[in-house]
């Protein structure tokens, strides 16, 4: 399990295109779900009955979880590997999650 600094995170984003101001605030919010950017880290409690919670950076869940996954194998990452949760990121803002990307890339501050 890696535990990334801030700085690490937003440049590995700006690098893959994401807008400095998105790359910050979805490294805030992954600061928080992953209990300081640690691209390891499990859900110990998930709440829903019978998953296996959310993962990494972005506690992916369910089926983004199996996705990311897949996508991880696909690629030829170790699933706790920064470079794999940071270009999954970007390929979901890129295609499963266009309206959130929207959103984001949108905000000025």
């Amino acid at each position: 399990m890696a535990q990334l600094s801030p700085a690490y995170v937003i440049d590995g984003l700006t690098r893959r295109g994401v807008p400095l101001v998105a790359a910050q605030g979805l490294t805030g919010n992954y600061s928080v779900e992953s209990q300081g950017l640690n691209t390891g880290i499990n859900e110990i409690a998930p709440v829903v009955e019978g998953s296996r919670g959310g993962y990494g950076l972005a506690q992916w869940t369910g089926p983004r979880r199996r996705q990311f996954e897949a996508f991880a194998r696909s690629k030829g990452y170790a699933l706790d590997d920064p470079e794999a949760q940071l270009d999954f990121t970007v390929w979901e803002l890129n295609n499963t999650e266009t309206s959130a990307r929207d959103a984001i890339y949108g905000a000025s501050t």
